[in-house]
């Protein structure tokens, strides 16, 4: 890949006593004064401490290894980058008189590098190489490494008084209600008496509401199916995530289920299920189609493939342990009302869950 840049670095200087516009001879004459030469991202130009130094610094983050591993497929490390990726890339380097590369102090070729060189690099990055994308293949994470116990979120309302002057909150948008004390019967459920849900309060969209009162029609029925195991809907809000295999576009499904025979070690289910708006399902089709493809695609799998930290071997060999019969990962049609119906996804949801 080539990268042309135009960068010029002219000496310091005082600040002059006055500005004026260059007459034509002038532009002329500093034109004929450039000179040009084809360098590269290597330690013959930049020290790999300074281009470590600017891979820190630039593009707001995007050269660190957690965001660029989604962007370079199959990346392992910023020393690969560093040593394998950047010297690919050639340099048109443009410099006036005295401003050689191998003239410049540490910190201009530090600033050449943050404001000029590692810019185009990105916008080469992002042109030429593929975004990674999703896998079929899971491996297990303890659930307190992917879900906060405690998270805050900020929603709208205000106070407004009625006509006897007793004030309460008024919330403009619906994931702002709780849905416990909701005034609407149809989308209202005591949260906290259910056992079964994570948190003690659910806030959110009105479809969303409605499906944590289908889950409550269907809890004894499911403690049937899977007697002895441990069932618990948990609100995922963006701490887990799921990637297109296609294309690499991710999204993060509002729920995710959770059956877990734990005594018997029979089975351990993980069923991510996204109620969606009538207005957003033809939009987001393609989530839809992730999440049913789970059941028949995915793999689950107890190797460390990349992570092997202590604790995470440790915690695989832990599950290993426990000697499940079955562990899968299962997806659904969304749930949705209008202008489908739930009974429409209660039918998937009974087809797809395993007897």
């Amino acid at each position: 890949m080539i990268v042309l840049l135009s960068v010029r670095f002219f000496p310091n200087s005082a600040t002059p006593p006055y500005t004026r516009s260059l007459t034509d001879k002038e532009q002329n004459n500093i034109q004929a004064g450039i000179q040009y030469k084809t360098i590269h991202l290597t330690d013959e130009y930049f020290s790999p401490l300074i281009i470590r130094k600017a891979l820190m610094s630039a593009e707001n983050n995007f050269f660190r290894f957690n965001h660029l591993k989604n962007h370079i497929v199959g990346i392992k490390s910023i020393d690969e980058l560093i040593e394998k990726y950047l010297p690919l890339y050639e340099i048109k380097y443009s410099y006036s008189e005295g401003k050689d590369i191998n003239q410049l102090e540490a910190h201009e070729k530090l600033q050449l590098l943050v404001g000029v060189i590692l810019p185009e690099v990105r916008k080469a990055i992002d042109r030429h190489m593929p975004q990674i994308t999703g896998s079929h293949i899971f491996r297990p994470k303890s659930l307190s490494s992917i879900f906060q116990q405690e998270k805050n979120i900020y929603l709208v309302s205000f106070p407004i008084q009625d006509s006897d002057g007793e004030t309460s909150d008024h919330a403009p948008d619906e994931r702002a209600k709780p849905q416990s004390s909701h005034d609407n019967p149809d989308l209202q459920f005591d949260v906290e008496t259910a056992d079964w849900y994570a948190y003690s309060e659910n806030y959110g969209t009105s479809e969303e509401k409605r499906f944590v009162k289908f889950v409550a029609t269907q809890i004894d029925e499911l403690k049937s199916r899977y007697k002895g195991a441990e069932i618990y809907l948990i609100r995922n809000e963006l701490d887990y995530w799921l990637f297109s295999p296609k294309d690499g576009r991710r999204f993060s499904p509002d729920y995710m289920l959770i059956i877990n025979d734990a005594e018997n070690s029979e089975m351990y289910y993980q069923c991510l299920i996204e109620p969606k708006g009538g207005h957003l399902l033809e939009k987001d089709t393609w989530k839809e189609e992730v999440l049913i493809s789970l059941d028949d695609e995915s793999q689950i799998v107890f190797d460390a493939d990349q992570d092997d930290s202590q604790n995470y071997v440790e915690f695989l060999n832990e599950v290993k342990e426990h000697g499940y019969k079955e562990v899968k990962c299962l997806g659904f049609k969304f749930y949705n009302t209008e202008p489908r119906s739930e009974s429409d996804f209660a039918i998937d949801f009974h087809n797809r869950m395993p007897s």
